[in-house]
């Protein structure tokens, strides 16, 4: 998903996820990865330093 410009996701990757997780857990995983997207690019953007506010 983070890479999702260059390449999409292939079937078989959801597949393959869809056998250990219900598609309400996929949802939350996919919001939790496009969150955590949003965060590295603020962060990379601002130039933040973890660890200091």
């Amino acid at each position: 998903m983070t890479l999702i410009s260059e390449n999409q996701v292939p079937n078989s990757v959801y597949e393959e996820v869809s056998r250990y997780f219900s598609e309400t857990e996929i949802a939350k995983l996919l919001m939790a990865i496009v969150t955590i997207n949003g965060w590295n690019r603020i962060a990379i953007t601002t130039k933040m330093i973890p660890g200091i506010y």
